[in-house]
C-alpha cells in the first residue's frame, strides 16, 4: 500500500511533518510511505493489517507527551542537585587521595 504524506490534506501539517521526520527511511521520492504485509494469507487480511500500521505510524506522529507537573519537575530538581553533591564530594575524595600521595618533604 501507497500513502502520500504531503498530499494527505485531512492531517494536519505537525503530524505530516511528524510522519516525514519518523519514517524517513521508508518514503520514497515521491513522498509516499510504502506499506507492505504478508502477515494473512489473504489479500483482505494484508490490507487491513497494512491500514493497522499505517495508524500506528499517524498514532505515533501525533503523540505529544504531557508536560510535567509541578511537583515531577521538583523532583527533577533535587535529583540533579542531589547528583551534584554526589558528583563534588567524589572529586573531593579523588582530590584529597591524590594530595596524599604527594611526598611533602622531597626528594631527601
Amino acid at each position: 500500500m501507497r500513502f502520500n504524506v504531503m498530499a494527505a490534506g485531512w492531517l494536519p501539517l505537525r503530524i505530516r511533518e511528524g510522519i516525514l521526520q519518523m519514517e524517513k527511511n521508508r518514503i520514497n521520492k515521491d513522498g509516499e510511505i510504502v506499506i507492505s504485509s504478508t502477515k494473512s494469507r489473504t489479500q483482505k487480511g494484508n490490507i487491513e493489517d497494512a491500514l493497522g500500521k499505517l495508524q500506528a505510524i499517524i498514532d505515533a506522529a501525533a503523540y505529544v507527551p504531557p508536560s510535567p507537573t509541578e511537583q515531577k519537575i521538583k523532583k527533577i530538581i533535587k535529583l540533579a542537585e542531589v547528583g551534584e553533591q554526589r558528583r563534588l564530594q567524589t572529586k573531593k575524595g579523588q582530590s584529597l587521595k591524590k594530595s596524599a600521595r604527594r611526598n611533602k618533604r622531597g626528594w631527601d
